[in-house]
């Protein structure tokens, strides 16, 4: 029996399918068919008129989905041929066409769009501060390692810090950072897309789920999608297996999906929905605590709308609050190396400095003969440089020099040689010539 209903031709695809049209689009277009249909104008009609509002493939899908209805065919086996129309859509529609209440199906279907559009809105708001942050915090980064490469090439004996610690010049630091940055993006890119894919199956959502405030918010947006979803087709008279079908597909999470053969087998044989799903315990308490009380009151629908919004505005919550989070991780980061840095250059400072205070003065002596020896502490070259220049050209200090050695031997001389070397007599100034 199970495998009758999972192979049934009104089954869900499972493969991948390129939309035509945005969850927006979709909104606006089931809202107007929703509101034709309740006026009494022919679904076909209706179809049509969409199709003239529309351009390129999009017309063309709708063209076809038209003719086909003209042809006398069903709205839900004509959006079946066409694969950009999304699942959850032709199955509802076709559920709509079986009960006779399609217009309160697109209506209903125009609000589940309107719903995902605004989280949609929510995530986007949620994430646009934290990653413009990000692109500033790469921007000031690179300016700050450009910065250092001028000072290092400016000014003489400094050395720009190497914050790395890989034996790097600022450029080099700045490649590195670069190349570092590329192959973070590229790897977020490949695992998100690989998840989104099911390459590693439902591991990187276990391990998502694990993390606190995001595996919160993951499951409040899956578990919205799955209220709304499920209720929705109960309420439009779905059969029971398709109907908890439809709800898990539409959580889009693979840790949820997982399951989907065996709620539905137990429900195939006659469970009602809480025990089916209680029994995976996947499911949070007060997700099983709503199917349970809709199932005894009559009022699953109205449960499982009233928890869906609940968990709508839950998950807005946390990714504001992921946003926030996000923001002052990247303020921290920046900062940090940027401080890092600072101590770096400091440090380096500091030691200069050190080693000029220990090492040894250069004699008058050493200076005559050329024996300065080579450094590579930028201070101690320029005291060297300092004393030569003072030794070899300063005239004051020649007359001190002079006036030293006069006093190393005043016990060999007279008085007055002693006070004619202490005070030579001035140079007289030069006569001028007369012309």
């Amino acid at each position: 029996m199970i495998t009758e209903i999972l192979e049934s031709p009104a089954d869900l695809p499972t493969k991948s399918t390129r939309l035509l049209l945005s969850h927006s689009q979709l909104e606006k277009v089931c809202y107007r068919l929703g509101a034709s249909l309740k006026a009494g104008i022919p679904i076909a009609e209706a179809w049509g008129n969409e199709a003239e509002l529309l351009r390129g493939r999009t017309r063309q899908s709708f063209e076809q989905v038209h003719a086909r209805l003209q042809d006398g065919g069903t709205l839900a086996d004509a959006l079946t041929e066409e694969p950009c129309f999304p699942a959850l859509l032709t199955e509802m529609v076709r559920v709509g066409e079986e009960t006779g209440a399609l217009d309160q199906t697109f209506l209903q279907m125009a609000d589940h769009y309107r719903a995902l559009e605004r989280m949609k809105r929510t995530f986007l708001h949620g994430i646009t501060w934290p990653l413009l942050q990000a692109m500033a915090a790469a921007v000031v980064v690179s300016l700050f390692f450009v910065v250092l490469h001028v000072l290092q090439t400016r000014i003489d004996g400094l050395t720009a810090p190497d914050v790395f610690m890989l034996g790097l010049s600022p450029l080099g630091n700045l490649g590195l950072f670069w190349a570092v940055l590329t192959i973070l993006l590229l790897t977020g890119y490949l695992t998100v897309r690989g998840i989104m894919s099911g390459w590693f199956g439902s591991l990187p959502m276990r391990i998502a789920l694990a993390i606190p405030l995001l595996g919160s918010t993951i499951k409040s947006l899956a578990l919205s999608r799955f209220a709304w979803a499920f209720g929705t087709a109960v309420d439009a008279g779905m059969n029971a297996q398709k109907a908890i079908r439809l709800g898990l597909r539409s959580t889009q999470n693979l840790f949820y999906q997982k399951h989907e053969a065996d709620i539905v087998t137990s429900v195939a044989d006659g469970k009602d929905f809480f025990t089916s799903m209680k029994q995976t315990d996947a499911f949070p308490t007060d997700l099983m605590q709503a199917v349970q009380s809709g199932e005894r009151t009559g009022k699953l629908t109205e449960s499982l709308e009233r928890l869906s919004e609940d968990y709508r505005e839950k998950s807005a919550l946390n990714l504001r609050r992921i946003g926030q989070l996000s923001g002052f991780g990247i303020f921290i980061t920046v900062g940090t190396l940027m401080g890092f840095s600072i101590l770096l250059m400091y440090a380096s400072y500091l030691g200069t400095l050190s080693d000029a205070l220990k090492g040894n003065a250069i004699t008058l002596e050493q200076i005559r003969e050329g024996q300065v020896a080579e450094t590579t502490n930028p201070v101690i070259a320029k005291r060297n440089e300092m004393v030569k220049d003072f030794v070899e050209n300063n005239e004051d200090f020649k007359q001190i020099e002079s006036i030293y050695n006069v006093l190393g031997r005043y016990h060999e001389m007279t008085p007055d040689e002693f006070l004619d070397a202490i005070v030579p007599e001035p140079t007289p100034p030069a006569r001028r010539s007369d012309r």
